[in-house]
């Protein structure tokens, strides 16, 4: 009887055990539910893509986002049959989920899909296995998908855009081209590449300037900060010179490359040299005229004065010099007045300007001089040049010169005074009877 009550006992024990079993599974049911409903809640209201399939490519579970895309009737369905409206797999792209199947990896890449509407939507898609049996083979996998749509049609309009440079670069004549922040040659223009030859891919310092390093004169730090820069630089292995003008152009990648149109201006600085050589240049001779002459002169005496050292002006012309012109004609006395002029470059020291003033009157800028005897030197050397005859047309000519000379500071501190007092002084020596030199005030 008692072994009876004892079964009975245990009975209602293992009952009451089962029972609390039940109630604890039934707790646990209910937080997984309320779990699962989180996550479902959770999935459904993120924004991207979310679909869930098996090997053969059936679509199980998808979100809310997916259903908004591609239909609420898309469950059981072949994935590639609803993404890409094909019959098979893998056309045209390749089939993540089947890859994540076979590796059990995680793969990503672009694609572009067609929604209920027959609208093309462009996504980045990620595909992992999600789901494995008991042996571990995977039996699901779920496919993450983000529009990017917006962002692939920016890529394309600024590719068109590029092109659309591109395009506009290659009609121009000015010489073209894209260098990126390493200085590394991205594009050549048609015309740059007609006259350069394709340097595309090259470091433009070694290419243009045969430099080993960055020219010291380039304004990428400028150009970095969206500043528009111009200079113009002489191009050794072509022999050109160009006008550049560097404008930034913001990449893709937020990096900075450089837009240099330049334009060949050789003609134009011939041409401005040359003009420049007219306006400060005696044509007969080739030496600096009265207007150079003063520049320099006003320079050395600002150097004069900050040294405070002394400089010499001498002043000289032909001795009847217009009996020549007389009795031989203007061209024979052009003749004369060069061969003067290439005796006087041999008396010139590297720091010595000689000009022609006009006529047949010659100015000298000695800097630096520290005694008037250096002064009195140079004036007898003058005037020993013209002790051998000129021959002009075959004939000799004797002539002789005099000369006036002046010094910083005393006979004057400014270009005008200088002259004026080195005319007064050879006209003293004129007066003393020809081929002679004269100090101003006679000083010495």
């Amino acid at each position: 009887m008692k072994d009876k009550d004892k079964t009975k006992e245990q009975l209602i024990t293992e009952l009451v055990e089962l029972r609390q079993k039940i109630t604890e599974l039934e707790k646990l049911k209910k937080t997984l539910q309320k779990n699962e409903e989180k996550l479902n809640a959770m999935l459904r209201s993120i924004g991207d893509h979310m679909s869930m399939m098996d090997k053969d490519l059936n679509i199980l579970w998808s979100n809310k986002t997916a259903k908004k895309i591609f239909g609420k009737d898309i469950i059981g369905k072949k994935c590639y049959e609803v993404y890409h409206q094909r019959k098979k797999p893998c056309e045209p792209y390749p089939c993540l989920t089947l890859k994540a199947f076979q590796d059990g990896k995680v793969h990503q890449h672009d694609t572009q899909v067609i929604d209920k509407d027959g609208k093309i939507i462009y996504f980045h898609c990620t595909a992992n296995v999600a789901l494995k049996d008991e042996e571990g083979k995977p039996i699901a996998a779920i496919e993450i998908s983000r529009d990017i749509t917006e962002h692939k049609q920016a890529e394309k309009a600024l590719k068109q855009s590029e092109e659309k440079l591109k395009s506009i670069l290659n009609t121009m004549s000015d010489y073209c081209y894209i260098v990126s922040k390493e200085f590394k040659i991205e594009f050549m223009n048609k015309a740059m590449i007609e006259r350069f030859g394709d340097q595309t891919g090259k470091i433009c310092y070694k290419v243009f300037f045969n430099r080993k390093s960055p020219c010291t004169w380039d304004k990428l730090k400028e150009i970095q900060k969206g500043e528009t820069v111009k200079w113009e630089r002489y191009f050794p292995k072509w022999g050109s010179t160009l006008e550049i003008i560097d404008s930034p152009i913001k990449n893709k990648d937020g990096t900075i490359s450089k837009l240099a149109i330049g334009r060949d201006i050789s003609e134009h600085k011939q041409t401005e040299e040359r003009l420049t050589y007219l306006a400060t240049r005696d044509l007969l001779t080739g030496f600096p005229n009265r207007t150079l002459f003063d520049d320099r002169l006003t320079l050395a005496i600002a150097h004069a004065q900050r040294s405070k050292k002394k400089l010499t002006v001498i002043l000289f012309d032909l001795d009847k010099f217009k009996e020549v012109n007389d009795t031989m004609g203007h061209k024979a006395g052009d003749q004369l007045l060069k061969a003067v002029s290439k005796r006087m470059k041999n008396l010139l020291r590297k720091s010595d300007t000689i000009a022609r003033m006009g006529g047949d009157e010659f100015l000298f800028l000695l800097p630096e001089i520290s005694h008037i005897e250096d002064a009195t030197k140079i004036a007898q050397k003058i005037i020993d040049s013209f002790k051998s005859p000129f021959t002009i047309d075959h004939q000799k000519i004797h002539i002789t010169t005099s000369i006036g000379i002046v010094l910083y500071p005393q006979d004057g501190e400014d270009a005008d005074t200088l002259i004026k007092n080195a005319d007064i002084a050879m006209y003293q020596a004129k007066k003393e009877g020809w081929n002679n030199y004269q100090f101003y005030k006679k000083l010495i």
